[in-house]
């Protein structure tokens, strides 16, 4: 078939190779230009998830990543409480990396034939058993098959489904990259991904090592990545999402962006509520950026010859780590659904179903973690581990596909 996809991103290019691989004649067409290696900065993802990239040669096998064992559950006793309580240390088998490494290698298996930046999608329509796209600046092209990986945002989830809107969850994850030369000692991140409640304060945050320049692994020339969730009204957030030029944003603030008077309430805010050891990463850290946190699930992930993928399709709180699994799960089951015999409309709409339950699963994991994690989290600096295991277990619930810690731990 001829495939469009609408988005060149992580999900964009992974079904992208798939279809290929499959005999199916496809075109990426991405709005942005020069690349997105500039997005983002860690991600982290199950062990098992970067394994079957790599056996399904989607990734190289040696794709600069760590792999941590420790999820802490930490809180500050005190103002001068450097590294903060421990309450309770969860078996982790997770993945970090750093995302322009990881698409990169996915963006190398698309041919640049297949793959054309600057278009900017406007609509789609169905017409007999084409499906029509148009560009903003008038162009269009027919296929037998769109797919749309194009974000939280999609254009095709709002053609698909005009009627369900994202909703904001009340807070934005705050960002930031630090030299790992810059800090005071590497030995806390070594193994571990930390998860930090603020005591006082509604919210969270995660620190963790990602490869640094050009991939580096190597000790002394790591980032550490960090993210904190601030609750943010609905009514304040328009305010927040101006820059520092006075442009307002519309879904995030770009590395840089932010006001500096902004910035610096955070930091202090984080500072006042954070292990000082913690707090130092984030006071040094430059360049920060900042995202509102939206979720959906929509009820289908596609609609005739038009299909939803990653974020695209559903939206999930980003505590649970399954972005990139939930996209290589819809691009690989996709390709090979299109494999089997039966009209191309029956087997997207059994497809549809499958992706639909699990994007819905993990949605509702995702605002399980929220209200764990910063609605109504526990002090974890008065906890001891008992009493830690218990609020966990009696908090976080996995799906049977998808978790990122020991079966005994779930």
């Amino acid at each position: 078939m001829k495939v469009g996809i609408v988005g060149g991103s992580i999900a964009g290019c992974t079904v992208a190779v798939e279809l290929i691989r499959a005999g199916h004649d496809v075109r990426v067409l991405e709005r942005s230009r020069g690349g997105l290696t500039g997005r983002g900065a860690g991600i982290g993802t199950p062990v098992g998830t970067i394994d079957t990239l790599v056996s399904r040669e989607l990734i190289d096998a040696d794709t600069p990543r760590f792999v941590v064992s420790e999820l802490p559950l930490v809180s500050r006793k005190d103002a001068d409480d450097r590294y903060g309580h421990r309450a309770l240390t969860l078996p982790l088998d997770m993945a970090l990396l750093n995302w322009g490494d990881l698409w990169r290698q996915l963006r190398s298996r698309v041919p640049d034939a297949a793959y054309t930046e600057g278009v900017d999608i406007a609509s789609s329509r169905p017409e007999g058993d084409q499906v029509v796209l148009a560009s903003t600046d008038g162009s269009c092209g027919s296929f037998d098959l769109v797919l749309f990986a194009d974000g939280y945002q999609s254009i095709g989830r709002r053609a698909l489904f005009p009627d369900l809107e994202p909703s904001y969850r009340g807070y934005v994850l705050w960002r930031g990259v630090l030299d790992e030369s810059r800090l005071s000692d590497s030995d806390p991140l070594e193994t571990a991904l930390y998860r930090l409640h603020y005591k006082g304060l509604p919210g969270n945050a995660v620190f963790y090592f990602v490869p640094g320049k050009d991939g580096s692994t190597s000790h002394g020339s790591r980032w550490v990545n960090w993210a904190c969730y601030i609750p943010i009204d609905a009514e304040a957030l328009p305010e927040f999402l101006v820059d520092r030029h006075g442009r307002q944003h519309e879904s995030s603030l770009p590395p840089g962006s932010m006001r500096p008077d902004q910035e610096e309430r955070l930091r202090h805010m984080m500072s006042d509520h954070l292990p000082v050891y913690f707090a130092e990463i984030i006071m040094d850290s430059v360049d920060t950026f900042a995202q509102p946190i939206f979720s959906v699930a929509p009820p289908a992930n596609a609609l005739g010859r038009r299909a939803l993928l990653g974020d695209a399709g559903a939206v999930a709180p980003p505590f649970t780590g399954s972005g990139v699994f939930k996209a290589m799960m819809n691009a690989i089951e996709l390709a090979e659904a299109l494999g089997k015999s039966g009209s191309t409309v029956q087997v997207l709409d059994q497809w549809s179903k499958e992706q639909a339950e699990r994007g819905m699963r993990l949605a509702a994991l995702g605002e399980q973690m929220e209200r764990a994690f910063v609605w109504e989290a526990p002090d974890f600096s008065t906890m001891t581990e008992s009493e830690a295991k218990a609020w966990w277990t009696s908090s976080i619930t996995f799906p049977e596909d998808f978790s990122y810690v020991s079966s005994d731990e779930e």
